[in-house]
């Protein structure tokens, strides 16, 4: 290249007449955190979103004070993201004369790049920290911190962290993901024993050969042949993947109920649920022209749903037991442990769990999970296992990795 040659330039990082480079800037912050709450959550992650730049905080609950943290490329986007902190202290403050009728002064210190990141001081490393790490002060350390034995009363040598670790990341994508969840399914209706709302039935992501939209169902006994409760849950797509749709619990008549260890189903909800007659009509409403999952026939039996019913109303039904080749069919827990070793969600082996492991919502999310894993294998492998050779890895402690 000629030395009169000008230069190429990236548009994405050209200031100007100058040429930059797209180094990451840092801004970081300190708040006392019984403000920071008005910005983060209780893992640090961000409650809102600046253009062009990436914030981040501490768990205001680790700390007296709690370090805001900008990232971004352009000093633009620092200035923006500084004046939205500015902006939202003033609001904070006027709210609290609002309530207090005093004035309050909120602190906004920012803090340099090179700090100690147990006490936020800049003047050490965290290696050589002497300070406490709750209120940065070097008269003590955090085991005898007065402000901490003021909140809980004692410390003790070995403090419990107050917050579960997480991968900062992955508490980004679970707030993103609920937040979709919310835009996407609105009031939470699901949560109100016999209510559903009938438009997000529109929203379900076909699935299966041919695609329809699939459900699964399952449910607990009452102790006397009947139906106690019922849960649906349908699939959504890979974001909002598996919800519930629908949760009833069915009244009985009988008033003596001795599997609530099993399902945890008490006598108060048998007797004070909705009529059988009912809970048919609306699940056969939601099923009318759609695949439905279960496992083996007797949920069907149950809700007295016979070939007929499910002919008349456009119903196509598969049982999930039938779909592995075998002599005997094959149990969920040996689904659940075969296809997600690492992460089961029955507990049916825990003893002191065992609610969870019997309860319909579970079952039916398992139920449905199985069902997708099967049709990979059937899909790109073109075999699937018999039930026995499921079976015999599984009590053999292997998965489907291992198959």
């Amino acid at each position: 290249m000629e030395r009169n040659q000008p230069r190429w330039r990236n548009p994405k990082y050209t200031d100007g007449e100058r040429e930059t480079k797209p180094i990451l800037l840092y801004q970081h912050y300190l708040i006392l955190s019984c403000y920071a709450w008005n910005f983060v959550n209780g893992y640090g992650v961000f409650k809102k979103k600046i253009e062009g730049c990436k914030m981040s905080g501490t768990p205001p609950k680790m700390h007296q004070y709690t370090k805001l943290t900008v990232t971004a490329h352009t000093k633009g986007a620092i200035n923006r993201a500084h004046n939205y902190l500015i902006q939202e202290i003033k609001e904070i403050a006027k709210r609290i004369k609002q309530k207090t009728g005093r004035s309050r002064w909120i602190s906004l210190t920012p803090i340099p790049l090179f700090h100690c990141s147990l006490c936020f001081k800049p003047d050490h490393h965290k290696t050589k920290c002497e300070n406490c790490s709750f209120c940065s002060k070097n008269t003590h350390l955090r085991k005898n911190c007065p402000e901490l034995i003021k909140r809980v009363g004692q410390v003790t040598l070995q403090i419990q962290p107050v917050i579960k670790p997480v991968n900062a990341r992955r508490e980004e994508r679970r707030q993103f993901r609920r937040k979709l969840r919310r835009e996407f399914t609105g009031n939470i209706w699901y949560k109100i024993p016999g209510k559903y709302d009938s438009r997000i039935l529109e929203k379900l992501e076909p699935i299966g050969s041919p695609p329809l939209p699939t459900l699964s169902l399952d449910m607990e006994g009452n102790g006397s042949g009947g139906v106690g409760n019922i849960h649906i849950s349908g699939w959504f797509g890979n974001i909002i993947r598996i919800q519930t749709i629908y949760y009833a619990e069915v009244k009985s008549e009988n008033s003596f109920y001795s599997n609530t260890k099993i399902t945890g189903l008490q006598p108060i909800d048998l007797a004070t649920g909705l009529p059988f007659h009912q809970v048919r009509s609306t699940v056969l409403n939601i099923l009318r022209g759609k695949r439905v999952i279960t496992q083996g026939d007797g949920d069907l039996r149950l809700l007295k749903f016979t070939p007929t019913h499910l002919m008349d109303n456009d119903i196509t039904w598969i049982d999930l037991q039938s779909l592995w080749p075998g002599q005997q069919p094959l149990g969920l827990n040996y689904v659940d442990k075969f296809f997600f070793p690492e992460n089961p969600k029955l507990k049916r082996d825990d003893p002191t769990n065992t609610i969870a492991g019997h309860s319909p919502e579970r079952d039916a999310r398992v139920t449905l999970r199985g069902y997708m894993e099967y049709l990979k294998l059937a899909d790109y492998i073109n075999y699937v296992p018999t039930s026995e050779t499921i079976r015999r890895m599984v009590n053999s402690n292997l998965s489907i990795n291992d198959w």
